[in-house]
């Protein structure tokens, strides 16, 4: 899963980590507080506050559970959302199998054959790959600022239309000049179906199924990125491979243009009263379907949201200009930077990994088609585990193991070599469910190291950054040239200096279950 999955604009409500996630200024806690967390022996190296005004995503989380957790209207949402994962997936996976050589040798008509990219051209198949990364890249800084402004319904929508609408228009283009244009477009739209959408339904459904939800988009990433295989499989022309690819992301967004709402967030956070009130409105004309006729009164429901105020400290920030804050913070947080240094670095070489395996598994010995399966697959176990190694491990003991454990798995790799299918596949896949478990836990631990005047900018920061890996993993295995296990090399050298840098990062774990403790009493 990559890890524009989880949007850059929210991290102060992560889903994986509830309400006692915020890492503010420590001169605000309470006596007590500071006194529990000196008491212990945990050495905190950010600085806390415990925030008790309401806002306007306090009072959201309050309506939505009034309204139920298992609401059929915050459900639909949900699932529509999450069916953009698999669609994205869809998307960002033809590469697999299109600029492969082997899979092209056996198509009747492949991108190389028909754009001539063979011998001394046969590198330029790989831009088909990266034009669409660097686009995320792109994409990745910008769209998530449109999410903010516009809101997250429309961005949503567009971005899904985007995507398809060039996939498709792929399917005819004569020019490979023009196709990289193209894939560079769905890059950039890419963020919105895999990061806002995901905002959208974070901020539509109560907190209680906020895990569950998380696994349902998990899930429908690996669907769709496993049924590329079985398409690929049958369409051996990449013309049709790529429009039917594309086609369910272009006829879904008319889906998302006409049937999803708003997120309920953001209405509330923008005051739009009238848009809230229909939200409610469709919510309990949605209800009605389902046969559940009790719905809380919504004149009572709209009482709380003029309560909602601005934080002064919010709003003495918002007077400074965004260069000024980057000054300002380059110039007080030296502590922040490393973080953001050792952040971006293991973020970055959890895309590269990520995306060498995925892309790659199609090169392996054995069946191309299985083996791409099975690397897919083996992805939903870490979404089920994750969880449970974050409480059990920590947040630094789950990213050191899991990068340790891959680079000692990609080590046994470049020893053993592929003349042994079975083992080196398994190899293969042991790194693969290990890169995907510290993709799926780094949000959490980056959500809880920043703070919350800053996370924002510093998992920013980092997650653009981190994407010039996802655009150099299709060239990787040029450096294979200079000797045929370079690359797993470099690799797995990179996994190991991830493992031992992620041991200079505090341990956040602790300090949460602390936080959360002091809650329960206050």
């Amino acid at each position: 899963m990559t890890n524009d999955n989880i949007s850059l604009e929210n991290y102060n409500n992560d889903p994986c980590l509830g309400d006692d996630n915020e890492l503010f200024d420590e001169t605000t806690l309470p006596s007590t507080t500071k006194s529990l967390l000196k008491d212990s022996d945990t050495s905190v190296t950010l600085d806390f506050m415990e925030s008790y005004n309401k806002k306007s995503d306090t009072i959201c989380e309050e309506i939505l559970e009034k309204l139920g957790s298992f609401n059929p209207y915050s459900l639909f949402i949900m699932l529509t959302m999450a069916t953009l994962w698999g669609l994205a997936a869809m998307n960002l996976m033809i590469s697999a199998f299109l600029v492969d050589p082997i899979y092209a040798q056996n198509s009747s008509n492949s991108i190389f054959s028909t754009f001539n990219l063979t011998d001394n051209n046969s590198h330029l198949a790989t831009l088909f790959s990266s034009s669409f990364m660097f686009g995320s890249m792109f994409g990745g800084a910008i769209v998530p600022v449109l999410a903010d402004y516009f809101g997250r319904q429309i961005n949503v929508a567009w971005c899904t239309f985007i995507i398809g609408a060039a996939g498709c228009v792929i399917s005819f283009v004569d020019k490979y000049y023009l196709i990289l244009v193209l894939r560079f477009i769905q890059g950039f739209a890419f963020h919105g179906t895999i990061s806002t959408n995901w905002v959208l339904s974070y901020e539509s459904v109560s907190v209680q199924i906020r895990s569950f939800s998380a696994l349902v988009f998990g899930v429908l990433w690996v669907v769709g990125y496993c049924i590329i295989a079985p398409l690929a499989y049958y369409f051996t022309n990449w013309r049709y491979l790529c429009f039917f690819t594309a086609l369910p992301s272009l006829v879904f967004s008319f889906i998302i243009f006409l049937s999803i709402p708003e997120s309920l967030n953001f209405l509330i956070s923008k005051k739009k009263m009238k848009e809230i009130k229909m939200w409610l409105k469709n919510n309990k004309k949605f209800r009605k379907l389902f046969g559940k006729v009790d719905f809380p009164n919504i004149d009572n429901l709209l009482r709380a949201i003029p309560t909602c105020q601005d934080e002064p400290s919010l709003q003495n920030q918002e007077t400074l200009s965004v260069g000024e804050r980057m000054v300002k913070f380059f110039k007080t947080q030296k502590l922040l930077l490393l973080y953001i240094f050792i952040f971006t670095f293991i973020w970055a070489t959890d895309t590269v990994i990520y995306y060498v395996l995925s892309f790659f598994s199609t090169n392996l010995s054995g069946n191309m088609y299985i083996n791409y399966i099975l690397s897919g697959l083996i992805e939903c176990p870490s979404y089920l585990v994750v969880p449970l190694f974050l409480d059990y491990l920590g947040r630094r003991g789950l990213t050191f193991l899991m990068h340790f454990i891959t680079a000692i798995a990609l080590f046994l790799g470049v020893m053993i070599g592929q003349d042994q299918h079975i083992i080196y596949l398994l190899i293969w896949l042991i790194g693969k469910f290990c890169i995907s478990c510290t993709f799926t836990s780094i949000f959490v631990y980056g959500s809880e190291i920043f703070p919350t005047s800053h996370r924002n900018t510093c998992l920013g920061i980092c997650a653009v950054i981190s994407r010039l890996g996802g655009a150099i993993a299709p060239y990787s295995k040029n450096l294979d040239t200079i000797w045929p296990k370079l690359s797993i090399v470099l690799f797995a050298s990179m996994s190991l200096i991830a493992a031992l840098l992620s041991l200079v990062l505090p341990e956040t774990g602790k300090i949460k279950s602390l936080i959360r403790k002091k809650k329960e009493n206050f």
